[in-house]
């Protein structure tokens, strides 16, 4: 595009803002938080592996986990394409969405776990 046209069509470019000083912090919470969610995941994927090679029925358990973790993925991902997410750094956005998605995930392992017996 035009320089001209970009000026004329947003008004003048800014330069982006530099990192803030607490990015740093928020980087590393938002990086245990998805720890713990990616760990969730693993037990979520050993229950559904451990059931599968059981042997046993499980009564459409795994069906319907699978439709519950559906929606359970698609919450974190727009959480984080919010507007308001959008405008946060980074960092910031993947915690917004990490602690959106660390009770969705644990609920539904505990779920799985009781319904697994």
């Amino acid at each position: 595009m035009n320089a001209e046209t970009y000026t004329r069509l947003y008004g003048p470019s800014r330069v982006a803002p530099g990192s803030r000083s607490g990015s740093t912090v928020v980087a590393l919470a938002a990086g245990v938080v998805w720890g713990i969610v990616v760990l969730v995941l693993h037990w979520l994927a050993l229950l559904a592996l451990l059931l599968l090679a059981g042997g046993e029925s499980t009564d459409g358990l795994l069906v319907r986990g699978a439709l519950a973790g559906l929606p359970a993925v698609a919450v974190p991902a727009v959480v984080a394409c919010t507007p308001a997410a959008r405008r946060l750094t980074v960092p910031g956005r993947f915690l917004a969405a990490g602690a959106v998605a660390l009770p969705i995930f644990l609920g539904l392992a505990l779920w799985a776990t009781v319904s697994a017996g």
